[in-house]
């Protein structure tokens, strides 16, 4: 899955062997994102919530965090 972080950068988060793993995308690369764990429990329904609570300080009013 691919999400827009407030128009600023995407990530690409997948589920591997029960974990989250987390990519910053861009450029033609896709780079691990080391600062950012996602509790294995959390649902994929969940995970927009979960990024607009972890990166709320890039929030703006009209941008947003949303899947691509």
């Amino acid at each position: 899955m691919k999400f827009d972080i407030y128009g600023r950068f995407v990530l690409e988060i997948v589920r591997v062997d029960g974990r989250w793993e987390v990519f910053r995308a861009g450029d033609g690369v896709r780079r691990p994102e080391a600062d950012l764990a996602i509790p294995q429990a959390l649902p994929a329904d969940r995970l927009v919530a979960y990024l607009e609570d972890v990166y709320h300080e890039l929030a703006r009013p009209e941008r947003v965090v949303r899947r691509l």
